[in-house]
């Protein structure tokens, strides 16, 4: 790895860790609302989470890498997914 990228990496990694997250202020509101044992099922699940994404990420990179058919599928779901939620939204606002 070249130097650039890994202090470049450095620098946006702690940026993000000295920023509290949707999950940080999550688990702060849990526990001054319902106490230290319920902010513990929230870490729990931020955890389950995050560790599901990770998986699911990996195994997408895989196919990505892998399989360009499913490269060109997904691509055009994601089209298709972006077209109608535009269309959608102009749909409801009576453009």
């Amino acid at each position: 790895m070249e130097l650039h990228v890994y202090l470049t990496f450095v620098i946006a990694t702690t940026i993000m860790i000295a920023l509290p997250g949707p999950s940080v202020l999550l688990t702060v509101s849990h526990s001054i609302s319902f106490g230290w044992k319920h902010a513990l099922f929230t870490v729990a699940g931020a955890t389950i989470g995050i560790a599901v994404q990770l998986i699911v990420a990996a195994n997408v990179r895989g196919l990505l890498q892998s399989r360009r058919a499913f490269q060109l599928v997904l691509r055009t779901a994601g089209g298709l997914l972006i077209t109608a939620g535009v269309g959608l939204a102009l749909a409801r606002r009576g453009n």
